[in-house]
């Protein structure tokens, strides 16, 4: 079966020299790409023209987030080598081409409810790599009906500042999206935790840290990603004010400007109950979260003073830390005492869904 894996910091311009022992050397440039997703198939082999769009994306298209990508494109991977398909043979007939049938197979995992409407489109759009392959010519396309796909223009309501100039824009589509329908795109698509799923969480969470108790109360309450979580910063926490005169919820403004690194980067106002946000700036203030910060100062500190040389993620969580005081802090190593999502989520949301409520490692 086809594996994704992440590889380390990807130069896009690298010179080669010889040394005077016959040996090659690789000098990269300063632009650093950071990881690059790659896909090996079930034999181990390098996925070149996906590999390669991955690469294009990052270095030419400057996309930052390309996880999306390569989890659509490793699913249609999968499924190319469940059915004994080819990537590159498109039949005259429709129903026998591999990307046509792949979104088949999408709308039977919605029926089957392992998937949503949402998550199916996003994974079909993705094999719109093939318009980059062709392009670059790495997958020729003799005729209209050898093509793995039809592009459509698609009309759309706007709903900009420009709309009474523009009222619809066009975009470019293709026939294989998956209609998604308007309930699964709100809040509609949510699905809360119910009241067994609470006590159960609750049960579970008392044998953890006190930190990871209080993220989780930051997520479920005020509705946090686990990423924003992990990085809520000291200056997040400041920023608070009530909703209203004499409310007891605050609003708090994450993003760039505060630390958060919340999705796509993009700012946004989220909502704390006034007795989470008394924990959290108790929290802020105790003796032990303290000694972590200092211990965080000591790490910081050394690393400038030995030039340790971090990979492109690790460097921006570094200065990222720097610049705003995190709140949650995860003494790891020598080079990572930057805050990351914890460990443990997977093992608690399991717990959770399952009730398999088996003590994990508490945290440290």
């Amino acid at each position: 079966m086809a594996k994704l894996i992440h590889s380390g910091d990807v130069f896009s311009k690298i010179t080669i020299s010889e040394n005077g022992s016959n040996t090659l050397w690789l000098k990269s440039y300063n632009d650093n790409l950071g990881s690059l997703p790659t896909i090996y198939d079930a034999q181990g082999n390098f996925v070149h023209i996906v590999n390669s769009y991955f690469f294009d994306l990052k270095a030419a298209s400057r996309l930052k987030d390309i996880n999306s990508n390569s989890r659509g494109l490793l699913k249609y991977w999968y499924f190319l080598e469940s059915q004994n398909l080819s990537r590159s043979n498109f039949p005259p007939l429709k129903h026998l081409k591999p990307t046509y049938m792949f979104r088949s197979f999408l709308l039977a995992e919605i029926k089957k409810e392992f998937l949503s409407q949402s998550t199916a489109n996003a994974y079909i759009n993705h094999v719109k790599f093939y318009i980059w392959a062709i392009s670059e010519g790495l997958l020729d396309i003799r005729n209209e009906k050898e093509a793995p796909f039809k592009i459509e223009k698609i009309s759309i309501q706007n709903s900009g500042l420009l709309a009474h100039l523009q009222p619809t824009i066009i975009i470019d589509s293709s026939d294989l999206r998956i209609r998604v329908a308007k309930s699964s795109q709100g809040i509609h698509s949510l699905s809360p935790l119910s009241r067994n799923d609470l006590r159960l969480l609750t049960k579970c969470i008392m044998c953890m840290s006190i930190e990871f108790q209080i993220q989780c109360l930051l997520a479920i309450l005020s509705g946090l990603r686990m990423q924003e979580v992990s990085t809520f910063t000291i200056e997040a926490l400041k920023s608070s004010r009530p909703v209203t005169e004499g409310s007891n919820r605050h609003e708090v403004i994450i993003g760039p400007a505060s630390g958060v690194q919340t999705k796509y980067g993009k700012q946004r106002t989220i909502e704390i109950p006034e007795h989470l946000l008394q924990c959290l700036e108790r929290y802020s203030i105790s003796e032990r979260r303290l000694s972590k910060a200092q211990k965080l100062k000591q790490k910081l500190l050394s690393i400038h003073e030995r030039e340790t040389k971090l990979n492109k993620d690790k460097a921006e969580r570094f200065v990222l830390s720097e610049k705003f005081e995190p709140l949650f802090i995860v003494m790891v190593s020598l080079i990572s005492a930057i805050t990351a999502p914890s460990a443990l989520s997977n093992h608690l949301l399991l717990a959770v869904r399952t009730g398999c409520l088996a003590k994990p490692h508490a945290a440290q």
